[in-house]
Parts: structure tokens; C-alpha cells; sequence
């Protein structure tokens, strides 16, 4: 699974409305774009999606968690793009009208039980191994603890020069629920971006 996470060199996710459009840009989203052509599906959470006002999945299929009646008013709901959406929750009612009403693909989550894990093998069972995580720290937090990321590209916006190993490894190291940073992290500058790539288990995935 690989993570891509965008945040500003103070380590922001978000911009004052809530939502990482403030703080990324058009070379961050061309990343973000070829990321998801290279997976088979993306998991994001409602807060993301109503935050960031996705109404499209481009590129793959996407895996939407959430619990909330609200999702079902979405537009991502009911995409036009050819694309599969998959929902994941551990609300029954929900399922249900997702399934029966709008004839979305249901992932059911059992409470007590790691989310993450259920979630990797539900999307696994249906032949979705390439995954992609875009969602927020809550989300990001539950793959960080069950170890099951396996890379990790973090773009850094709002820096205007490349940044050291040293400058990298604090921005990390000051985000929680990150992975941390270990010696397979390589960095690179577009000018515009720094970008951070690391194997949180020490090997390329």
C-alpha cells in the first residue's frame, strides 16, 4: 500500500477552509494523478471527499469510508466517469440503501475489529491489491498502526528551496500519525515542491 499525503513546510494538511486545495498545486495534483493510474484503487474518508469536494475517482477506483447517511447525497456517489466506487462502513442502514438504492459495491466493517486490516482484505478478496491511501490523519493513523503502508510520498509545498535529510526527517517527525522516517528516505526538488519518498519497513515495496 503506499501513502500520498501532501503538507505545507509547517506541516499543514489542510488550509483554513479545511480542505489540501489550498496548500497543493498543479505539479502536487499532475503527482497525485499519475499515482492513482499506478493503483487499482484509492481509500479515502467522508471528511476528505466532503472537504476536498471530490466528485470524480479518476484514474482508479475509489474506496470511500464512512459512516454517515450524508455520504449517500455525495456526488462521487454516483460517478460518470466509468470508474467503480466502493463504500466501507460499519453502518447497516447505510449499506443498505447504498446497495440497494444507488447499487454501489459495500464493504461491510465490524466494529471491534482493526479497520485497516478488514479493509486491505476486503479490497483484496475483490482483486484490488494495488492500493492507495489519500485520507486524513484518522484514517492514515489506523494503516500507520497496523503497519500496513508500505511507501510513502509526501509532498512538501510552500518551500522555496530543496530541502536537507535533516529538514526532512523534522517535518516528518513533527506529523503524528506519519510513518516515521528511516533511512530509505530520498528527497528531490521541482523548484515548486519538495517530494519525500520512504519504505517504512526499510525495503522498496
Amino acid at each position: 500500500m503506499t501513502l500520498f499525503h501532501v503538507v505545507t513546510v509547517a506541516g499543514h494538511h489542510v488550509d483554513d477552509s479545511g480542505s489540501s486545495r489550498g496548500i497543493s498545486n498543479t505539479a502536487d495534483l499532475g503527482f497525485l494523478l499519475k499515482a492513482r493510474s499506478e493503483h487499482q484503487v484509492a481509500i479515502t474518508g467522508g471528511k476528505t471527499v466532503r472537504a476536498e469536494k471530490l466528485n470524480s475517482t479518476s484514474r482508479c477506483a475509489l474506496c470511500l469510508v464512512s459512516n454517515s447517511l450524508t455520504s449517500l447525497s455525495l456526488p462521487l456517489m454516483h460517478p460518470a466517469d466509468g470508474h467503480d466506487v466502493l463504500l466501507a462502513s460499519s453502518n447497516p442502514e447505510l449499506l443498505v440503501a447504498a446497495s440497494e438504492k444507488i447499487g454501489i459495491e459495500c464493504i461491510e466493517i465490524k466494529e471491534g475489529l482493526p479497520l485497516a486490516q478488514q479493509l486491505v482484505q476486503s479490497l483484496g478478496a475483490l482483486g484490488l491489491k494495488r492500493i492507495l491511501l489519500e485520507g486524513g490523519p484518522e484514517l492514515i493513523r489506523a494503516f500507520v498502526f497496523d503497519q500496513l503502508i508500505d511507501e510513502v510520498h509526501l509532498t512538501v509545498t510552500r518551500s522555496s528551496t530543496e530541502l536537507s535529510s535533516e529538514e526532512a526527517r523534522s517535518i516528518v517527525s513533527s506529523i503524528s500519525y506519519l510513518p516515521n522516517a528511516n533511512d530509505t528516505l530520498a528527497v528531490s526538488f521541482d523548484g515548486v515542491n519538495n517530494y519525500l519518498v520512504w519504505f517504512p519497513s526499510g525495503v522498496a515495496a
